[in-house]
């Protein structure tokens, strides 16, 4: 081997592949798993759990690599890797060669992975069943014309995102919208009902089970949700949690009908969110309370953007230091610019039509002047 990165398992010597002791037991671990769960995700899931991560090594340059989190791909690499049973793969050649390295894994156990594997047509179809086990509104969220949001994903930087999807409409992230709901239905306010019954401990599987359908109308930045739950089911499943002391305020009124439990409320889609730069993540399912603090953010984003300029910074640096390139960095720039009775509305928390971060950054962009500003803030408030 003519060297890169060593496998989880082996460490590189001279060229060759050696066994790592330790990782050789994280290896097995991997594949008995595997066996287990049946899942290629809920194995990733369990290894983190457990506090395992992925190899860590050091590059001849001296610089420290790996030691992340398991992923769906990295769990998919390590149990179809035949050099663990002692062989290589060419890739371009399509072939597998034996190889000079100890085997660490028995040859039974690795192929009874490759044929659970193969089984699941590489794996895809046991992802996707489990994708859908974990999704709350898996097969029961509609647009307001009935059509089915879909389950799809995209990978970025070797993570797996999954998004509800429906033709013509819009990607909403599952894990952010599912969040939503579950807080929606644990705010739930059944003192009408006079019922010994809380709402506020409710888990994803509990919710599962008596949500009947959602339906996710979309006007501009603004989603309204409809959530219908089985009555019966859901009242049940009420009861069965210890009672908790209800908050007074944030409560959501049902509509309570003979079969059927109706809740509504509404989320915010903001793709230009300063959190997503905080902390590397697309934070795009705001309630209005965040959508209003992602306007206070923005403007003290905006503030150590001008800093940056102000304190002589090239604008290779900037761009290092803000984790931003230039077109999102002036946009930030031009909330430095805002009309100060703007300013006092947003730190005032006066935000007109639930307005998102995108759309004051148009506003901004579009108008320099402070008149033309607050003309255009005006008329969004009317």
């Amino acid at each position: 081997m003519d060297g890169g990165t060593p496998p989880l398992g082996y460490d590189l010597k001279d060229k060759q592949l050696v066994p790592n002791a330790q990782e050789k037991t994280l290896v097995n671990l991997i594949f008995n798993k595997y066996l287990e769960l049946g899942n290629i995700q809920a194995t990733a899931d369990w290894m983190n759990q457990q506090g395992y991560r992925s190899k860590c090594w050091q590059t001849a340059s001296g610089d420290k690599r790996g030691g992340h989190l398991f992923r769906y791909g990295s769990i998919q690499r390590i149990l179809g890797n035949p050099v663990y049973i002692g062989k290589i793969a060419h890739l371009a050649a399509n072939k597998v060669y034996v190889g000079k390295q100890a085997s660490l894994v028995p040859c039974e156990i690795f192929e009874q992975v490759q044929s659970k594997i193969g089984n699941s047509k590489n794996g895809l179809r046991e992802y996707r069943s489990y994708i859908r086990q974990k999704a709350l509104l898996a097969d029961k969220l509609f647009n307001d014309k009935g059509k089915p949001y879909k389950l799809t994903s995209t990978t970025k930087k070797g993570q797996k995102f999954q998004y509800y999807f429906v033709r013509n409409g819009i990607h909403i992230p599952v894990v952010q919208l599912d969040g939503f709901v579950l807080d929606t239905i644990c705010r739930t306010d059944l003192s009408s009902l006079d019922l010994q019954t809380d709402s506020s401990q409710i888990g994803v599987n509990e919710a599962k089970t008596c949500l009947k359908r959602a339906v996710c109308i979309k006007t501009g930045t603004d989603c309204y949700l409809q959530l219908e739950l089985d009555k019966n089911a859901f009242l049940d499943v009420c009861r069965k949690n210890p009672m908790q002391e209800q908050r007074q305020n944030d409560l959501l009124v049902p509509d309570i009908g003979k079969s059927t439990i109706t809740l509504r409320a509404t989320f915010y889609i903001d793709n230009v969110s300063s959190t997503r730069l905080q902390n590397g993540t697309a934070n795009n399912i705001l309630t209005v309370r965040q959508l209003n603090e992602s306007l206070v953010r923005g403007l003290a984003r905006a503030w150590q953007c001008k800093k940056m300029i102000e304190s002589g910074m090239t604008s290779r640096e900037w761009e290092k230091a803000s984790g931003m390139n230039k077109r999102t960095f002036a946009r930030y720039l031009n909330l430095c610019y805002l009309s100060p009775r703007i300013v006092a509305d947003i730190l005032e928390y006066r935000n007109p039509r639930n307005m998102s971060l995108k759309e004051l950054m148009n506003l901004a962009e579009g108008h320099m002047d402070f008149k033309a500003q607050e003309k255009c803030w005006e008329s969004i408030i009317k």
